[in-house]
């Protein structure tokens, strides 16, 4: 058995676009390494590389993908 899971941070979406305003928006990417937030590709992408044989080794692992959030930067 393989378990992983995957803690994104900020995802850019129409819900994340209409929670936020500009100012908003301004202040969260600022506190983000990146300063930008994930696109919902990019969790799609880590789930597909996560499911193939080429991650099998892979188990028991949470992965932030956060764009930096999470480093403590």
């Amino acid at each position: 058995i393989t378990i992983n899971s995957i803690s994104p941070g900020w995802v850019e979406t129409p819900l994340t676009n209409a929670a936020l305003n500009e100012q908003e928006k301004m202040e969260t990417l600022d506190v983000v390494p990146q300063k930008r937030f994930v696109e919902p590709v990019e969790i799609a992408n880590l789930i597909k590389y996560l499911i193939s044989d080429s991650a099998k080794g892979i188990t028991g692992q949470n992965i932030n993908l956060c764009a930096g959030l999470t480093c403590g930067c």
